[in-house]
């Protein structure tokens, strides 16, 4: 990528996708493991609390043996900013070849969605009914809640049954407002992303602390998490990039972990950030590159069934043993058994809707 007078145009093909993707999903799934095990840190991700940046300081300090989890803990739910941003970036690119009504984009998006969310539902029916019995009504009608995309709108609901599935409501809301705000952009670039960015921040600090104490959250939302996504679109127009917003980024991003003022613009400068040094550390395809990569195409999968499968066993075990290397021993064991788990399940998907396509092209 060549910079001419500090500015570089932003552009990715479809393996560094798959990379960003496949980062995303292990900082997601070491995270939500992680985060259930002593020490605990707490993370500024829909809340805002000063003291879990100095938890975090406190537990690198007395805990050194536990860096792995005391950084998964506080840092790794940012993994889901990458999938905002890859979302915004990949939609923008495939709109600007062919535009869409917004019906016809819509089913689209859920003909993409729904299928792994669906699978990850039926493994998480079969693995409750082993683990705890068959579930009752008021289970599946939480179940219904999620499937019709609206439980991060209903208080309590946002993180019940299975905890990361809460993104499936804000990715739907994101879809929901992907055309006006890719028409934006288009038309006023930096200008119209700096609108955006504005006044998805301004809903942020005016419904925090009334959707809180209704048990609900704001940065489970659309307005939480615009800008990521705006991000995404903005730089699918290869727009040129200043080499000073790594410093800038990295500055905003540490006083965001102290101050609740800044603490939305975390998010944003993190996506920044992330996106940059990954794309700048794994440029050689040796094999850990190929081995995220593969992470990033079985992501979708990875992410509809790791959540349920962190308990009781992975994470109990753990706490039970209250030894760093038992943890981390357990922590790859689990990712090995959600990682065989999504994979057989991509292939049964892949080769249903194989033949049922093959069905409907046959004479």
């Amino acid at each position: 990528m060549k910079v001419r007078n500090n500015m570089s145009p932003f552009s990715i093909n479809r393996e560094q996708t798959n990379l960003l993707k496949g980062v995303g999903i292990l900082l997601i799934i070491f995270h939500n493991y992680f985060h259930w095990v002593p020490p605990y840190t707490g993370e500024n991700e829909f809340i805002f609390n000063p003291e879990f940046v100095q938890n975090l300081f406190n537990r690198l300090k007395t805990s050194p043996l536990d860096i792995p989890n005391t950084l998964f803990s506080y840092f790794g739910h940012f993994g889901v900013q990458l999938f905002l941003f890859i979302s915004g970036y990949g939609l923008a690119k495939s709109f600007q070849k062919k535009e869409h009504d917004f019906i016809d984009f819509m089913k689209k998006r859920a003909a993409k969605l729904y299928p792994a969310f669906i699978i990850g539902i039926i493994v998480l029916i079969a693995y409750v009914t082993l683990v705890y019995g068959f579930p009752d009504l008021k289970w599946f009608a939480k179940i219904g809640l999620k499937l019709a995309m609206v439980h991060t709108l209903i208080p309590g609901q946002a993180l019940a049954i299975n905890g990361p599935w809460w993104f499936y409501g804000l990715i739907m809301q994101l879809y929901v407002l992907f055309i006006p705000l890719y028409f934006i952009i288009r038309k006023w670039g930096w200008q119209g992303f700096a609108v955006v960015a504005i006044a998805s921040y301004l809903l942020i600090f005016s419904l925090y602390q009334p959707l809180l104490s209704s048990d609900l959250f704001v940065m489970a939302n659309a307005p939480g998490h615009i800008p990521e996504f705006t991000l995404g679109i903005l730089l699918a127009f290869n727009t040129k990039v200043s080499k000073w917003a790594i410093p800038l980024c990295v500055v905003i991003f540490i006083i965001g972990n102290f101050y609740f003022l800044s603490f939305p613009l975390t998010f944003i400068t993190i996506t920044y950030l992330l996106v940059v040094l990954i794309l700048k550390l794994f440029r050689r395809e040796n094999i850990l590159f190929k081995v995220i990569v593969f992470y990033g195409k079985l992501s979708m999968f990875l992410f509809a069934i790791h959540g349920f499968f962190r308990r009781p066993y992975f994470v109990e075990t753990a706490i039970e043993a209250k030894n760093p290397l038992i943890t981390a021993l357990l922590a790859f064991i689990y990712l090995l058994v959600v990682t065989i788990v999504a994979y057989v399940s991509k292939v049964l998907y892949e080769r249903l809707f194989q033949k049922q396509k093959a069905s409907k092209l046959a004479p």
